[in-house]
């Protein structure tokens, strides 16, 4: 029994749309949108390739980004109603990590050197300088 305008049935009824442009860091790069709303319907989903301009009711969806021989990536965008926003997938590995593993290190450390001239040193000494008597003892651990 009252009158609306179509924003405020757009909102009711949750078609209020917003728009994305989802941009890939690799030339050749394919994006899908699929929606994650219940009330959204699995028409929305959509595939093209990047950079890829997306438009559709207000609220969250998954994006996955692809390209040949680069493992995709997903992540979710979130779309505002009357809203044009940019997104940006990077596919290009971040880090390369070395696959030899990790090299055990051998021989004495140089601190067990150190220690061990300084040990020599003070018994030379007499001790570190005890006058002349030496009357304690220094212990040097060799830790593994």
């Amino acid at each position: 029994g009252r009158v609306l305008t179509p924003q405020q049935v757009a909102t009711q009824e949750n078609h209020r749309y917003g728009a994305v442009i989802i941009a890939v860091d690799v030339p050749g790069a394919t994006v899908k949108v699929t929606p994650l709303e219940a009330w959204q319907w699995a028409e929305l989903a959509s595939t093209g390739p990047a950079p890829f301009s997306f438009g559709g009711a207000a609220g969250r969806y998954r994006v996955e980004a692809s390209a040949p021989g680069i493992t995709a990536r997903t992540q979710e965008i979130t779309v505002r109603a009357g809203e044009s926003t940019r997104s940006a997938i990077s596919l290009r590995a971040v880090a390369v990590v070395p696959t030899g593993g990790v090299r055990a290190k051998t021989g004495v450390p140089k601190w067990v050197w150190a220690v061990g001239i300084g040990g020599v040193a003070a018994l030379a000494l007499g001790g570190g300088g005890g006058g002349g008597t030496t009357g304690g003892t220094i212990d040097i651990v060799v830790v593994p």
